[in-house]
């Protein structure tokens, strides 16, 4: 396989290197007087790799201690197909449009191009983008809390009233937009290597899997720094003081940091949903359109009308004077 087939790969997950590498399906096409030279191999990657953490996730969802010990382990939850569609479709389609949009730009505006970060070792490459995008996602993700529009795409994701390793798929078309083409548009304008984009869509699949598992575990004192599913089913809470709360991606310290961090170890929601939306479309295009209908549209007969449309009701704007700082100190004590 040559260098582009790998994407330049560092020698740790260069093709015969990968722990789940595909240099054995290139043997076997070659053996069959088949060229290899035509396959996305990048994608072949991560479809690889996409299946191996959907069978691991399922199997810890089977075998291990359940969140709701009720619900079915595994994929197969209320709306599992659209969150496949968005799977699929988002995936490869936002992919494509980020290089589309690239090179688009570079095209119509010729100054853009500053190739400044090619030229940087790969660990670096990894690093910056990695922390970068890590603080962008944590303000895109309050900012889709606090604005009634943005709200209206992110409330498709937080719509699950069973979580699953699959309900981190449930994303509005317009949500995934921002999050990951807007977003890493400028690093890849910079430069930016693209196994540095493979390997961080990989970590963030295995990641997005594990916050969501309808699997009991827990990290301890690295939850001052890491942002695990035991913080995530808080911010998916129905109610209570934890589901305006840890909008971190990969890390907490920006909850940390700016007073949103919340964590009761061994303690779970009861529930989690958006307080009295029972009804919330299952298709891949009634989640699309739900854009366009308020909260209400979605709410059984019996239920009152929300008294505001941003993330459930509460100004996420507003200080996390019990929420955040309480668990934070409550947390620093419980770690000396």
């Amino acid at each position: 396989m040559n260098s582009t087939a790998t994407l330049a790969l560092p020698a740790a997950l260069a093709s015969e290197g990968m722990p789940w590498g595909i240099g054995w399906l290139q043997r076997i096409l070659e053996s069959a007087g088949v060229t290899s030279d035509w396959i996305p191999w990048e994608a072949v990657w991560l479809v690889q790799f996409f299946l191996l953490v959907c069978l691991a996730f399922h199997l810890l969802e089977r075998k291990g201690p359940r969140i709701f010990p009720e619900r079915r382990p595994g994929p197969f939850h209320h709306g599992w197909r659209a969150d496949l569609a968005a799977t699929i479709l988002h995936g490869p389609v936002l992919s494509g449009l980020l290089e589309i949009a690239a090179v688009g730009l570079l095209l119509w505006i010729p100054a853009l191009a500053a190739p400044g970060m090619a030229s940087w070792p790969w660990a670096v490459q990894f690093l910056i983008f990695f922390l970068a995008i890590d603080f962008l996602r944590y303000w895109l993700h309050r900012w889709h809390h606090a604005s009634p529009f943005l709200w209206r795409l992110h409330r498709v994701h937080h719509s699950a009233e069973e979580m699953t390793f699959f309900t981190s798929s449930r994303f509005h078309l317009g949500e995934a937009l921002l999050v990951y083409v807007a977003l890493p548009l400028p690093f890849k304008l910079a430069g930016l290597s693209p196994s540095v984009l493979m390997v961080y869509a990989a970590l963030d699949l295995a990641k997005g899997f594990w916050q969501h598992a309808n699997w009991r575990n827990s990290i301890g004192v690295a939850n001052l720094f890491i942002s695990s599913a035991e913080q995530h089913w808080w911010h998916h809470a129905r109610d209570g003081e934890g589901m305006n709360a840890n909008f971190g991606s990969f890390l907490s310290i920006w909850d940390r940091m700016f007073g949103t961090f919340y964590w009761r170890p061994g303690q779970w929601p009861r529930q989690v949903g958006i307080d009295g939306v029972t009804h919330f479309p299952r298709s891949y295009l009634g989640r699309f359109l739900s854009a366009w209908r308020s909260n209400d549209e979605f709410r059984s007969p019996d239920q009152p009308a929300a008294r505001a449309e941003s993330s459930k009701g509460v100004n996420v704007s507003a200080p996390y004077e019990d929420s955040g700082r309480a668990a934070h100190e409550d947390i620093e004590a419980r770690a000396v």
